[in-house]
């Protein structure tokens, strides 16, 4: 049961244990409610009059055959590296600048959107509008309409209902729209939007706002994608004009949404037909889907009530809890693609931060609760795609980086595209480097391939998919790792960042590159130690890159502390350009990772305290994880109740 209610501390929002309530439609994307079936999802806004509701496929991105490994960027690592050791640092950035980069990603984009024309005399109050974790479904509620939406796995597609409760409604004319090249025909009850996606989407800027300034090409090798709705009245009639259908002196209306790409098959249109086809009764329809949802959503609970407790205090934490539990369910399951930045959802052309696969904190971070929380099936999403990001991953690590085993940089997309960032248009940005230069990603994916095999214990898994894959990337480590001229005896990567961030060297220049940053010699040593662990699991395993392992392990620098009592965090104790940074890579020993020395944990403390309790969304998780681990309970709530804080209207 869902229990009392409380005010999340703004006018109109209240919270229970599974439910989030609304008194007013949502008026932009932030504002909306989202549902989705792990391959398909909507934004519900819920509108008075005009009503919207914007549909994604997560297989939908902007694509062309992306360029590969740059063979001259080997050649170049030699002279970045004698750059960094000799301390010059400025020309080293430069240089990896303009030789590392191969080119952007291309960003998840909007299917497109549902549109019902509501009379105006429907736009009345009181209103609520509602999302049911434990259900998966959204519903809107006026004195003259009753709505429902919910998205089926089952069924795989988006169901949208509305029931009139004060009579017969004059007309409603339906739609489909899409920000994308599209054309929209009705037939037979069916109004069918046919689209291509760009092959390209590229603004000259990086650092202007990614909605603002960009430009789509479009080409033969463009994805193609439809959207199929069917409208139903059994008490209405139903008319076609222009791409549109009208429900006419009706009291029910129902919408069932397929949408496919030409990833599914070659005819997205017969694809979503047929899905369309298959439907059952909307009561069996409901029931499956809500079974589908609760198997994976019931696996856990949580309960932080107690005998001298206020019921509402922890009504907050509670729901936080499960809403990020239901925007797991709800945005990967074990046959799609994994949750992207925006989980699946998404309405922009540019969307923020090309809502792809950011693999320097942020797709790992969508899955760190999938084992703890019994969604080991929805953290197969993930599973595969680490595994089908190996082969490129190849041809980086040994064109592009002179190496053997698999790499992969700090983004990827639907290509699995795993070389460094770069820019298409041939020049460089000072400063990209503190984010390109960063071939670390492979080896911090593999950690969860070993984490869904502890909570899984299945051996034939680890044996045949996980071990394989994780002992590749460590390979890539080894032959990425060199000896430190300046500290005999240890091994160190370079170039080396730590991700995002800057320093300032001796001369007062903002610095991207460094050698053996804290956050490349933590992954490393906690990928050669899952691998040894993972060997052992199995037993008698003959690989001569585990000896290489065992021989490397010993030869990890070991972290220190600055001057300032902090955790280093570059490879040497120097000014962070940029603090409070949103990062905290330094600290991934302590979380997610779990070899930190216990001596170090004054320093890590320290460094969170340096923090402070600003940040993004994400950081301020990453920070309360990280008090969490230190044992500081009281500091790591007031990060996640800083989670709260209202987010202002993008659009």
């Amino acid at each position: 049961m869902d229990g009392p209610k409380v005010s999340v501390g703004h006018s109109g929002v209240s919270v229970g244990r599974h439910s989030l309530t609304h008194t007013y439609p949502a008026t932009c994307f932030n504002d909306a409610f989202p549902i989705g079936n792990g391959r398909i999802g909507a934004m519900v806004y819920g509108q008075l009059g005009k009503e919207k509701l914007s549909l994604n496929d997560d297989t939908l991105w902007a694509s062309t055959t992306p360029r590969g490994p740059n063979p001259r960027a080997a050649e170049a690592l030699p002279d970045i590296r004698r750059l960094i050791f000799e301390g010059k640092l400025e020309q080293a950035d430069a240089l990896a600048e303009t030789t590392q980069g191969v080119e952007f990603c291309q960003p998840y984009l909007p299917a497109g959107h549902l549109v019902l024309d509501w009379p105006k005399e429907t736009a009345s109050q009181p209103y609520t509008r509602a999302l049911q974790l434990d259900e998966a479904v959204v519903t809107v509620e006026t004195p003259e309409l009753r709505r429902r939406y919910f998205a089926s796995e089952p069924a795989q597609q988006i169901v949208y209902e509305c029931q009139s409760k004060a009579g017969p409604i004059a007309k409603l004319p339906i739609t489909l729209g899409s920000k994308l090249t599209h054309e929209i025909t009705c037939e037979d009850g069916f109004i069918i939007l046919t689209g291509r996606a760009p092959e390209d989407v590229f603004w000259e800027n990086v650092e202007m706002p990614t909605t603002k300034t960009h430009q789509a090409e479009y080409g033969p090798a463009s994805r193609r994608f439809a959207i199929v709705a069917s409208v139903k009245s059994s008490s209405g009639e139903i008319t076609s004009n222009d791409g549109t259908l009208t429900v006419e002196n009706f009291e029910d209306v129902i919408v069932n949404i397929a949408l496919a790409t030409d990833a599914h098959g070659s005819d997205p249109v017969a694809i979503c037909k047929e899905t369309l086809k298959a439907t059952r009764t909307q009561v069996a329809l409901f029931a499956d889907h809500k079974a589908s949802h609760q198997r994976l959503y019931d696996q856990i609970s949580l309960d932080l009530s107690g005998p001298d407790t206020n019921v509402h205090a922890p009504l907050h934490d509670v729901f936080m809890f499960n809403y990020a539990r239901y925007l797991m369910v709800s945005s990967s399951r074990a046959d799609t693609m994994p949750a992207n930045l925006q989980g699946i959802w998404n309405e922009d052309v540019m969307p923020p931060w090309w809502s792809n696969y950011t693999c320097n904190i942020n797709t790992e971070m969508n899955y760190w609760m999938a084992e703890a929380c019994g969604l080991g099936e929805c953290h197969m999403a993930l599973v595969s795609f680490i595994e089908s990001l190996v082969p490129s991953g190849r041809e980086t690590a040994r064109d592009h980086f002179g190496c053997g085993g698999w790499a992969l940089c700090h983004q990827t997309d639907y290509r699995r595209v795993t070389t460094p960032m770069g820019f298409k248009s041939g020049r460089h940005l000072r400063g990209s480097a503190s984010w390109s230069m960063w071939p670390m990603g492979g080896a911090w994916l593999c950690l969860h391939l070993f984490e869904r095999f502890r909570y899984g214990r299945d051996l034939a898994f680890l044996r045949d998919r996980a071990f394989p894959v994780m002992i590749e990337a460590a390979e890539f480590l080894l032959d990425w790792l060199i000896p430190d001229p300046t500290n005999a005896g240890t091994l160190t990567t370079a170039p080396s960042t730590s991700p995002e961030n800057t320093y300032l060297d001796s001369t007062g220049y903002c610095a991207s590159l460094c050698k053996g940053s804290t956050m490349d010699i933590a992954i490393t040593r906690s990928l050669f130690e899952a691998v040894v662990m993972a060997a052992d699991e199995l037993g008698g395993v003959s690989d001569s890159r585990l000896a290489r392992i065992k021989i490397a392990l010993p030869q990890l620098p070991a972290q220190t502390i600055n001057a300032d009592g902090t955790l280093n965090e570059f490879g040497s104790d120097v000014p962070g350009a940029e603090e409070p940074h949103r990062h905290i890579s330094h600290l991934f020993a302590l979380t997610p990772g779990h070899n930190m020395d216990p001596a170090l944990f004054d320093g890590a403390r320290n460094v969170l305290r340096q923090k402070g309790l600003t940040g993004t969304g994400w950081a301020l998780a990453w920070k309360a994880k990280s008090w969490a681990r230190l044992g500081e309970g009281k500091i790591a709530h007031s990060h996640l109740h800083a989670l709260l804080s209202p987010v202002l209207a993008t659009q």
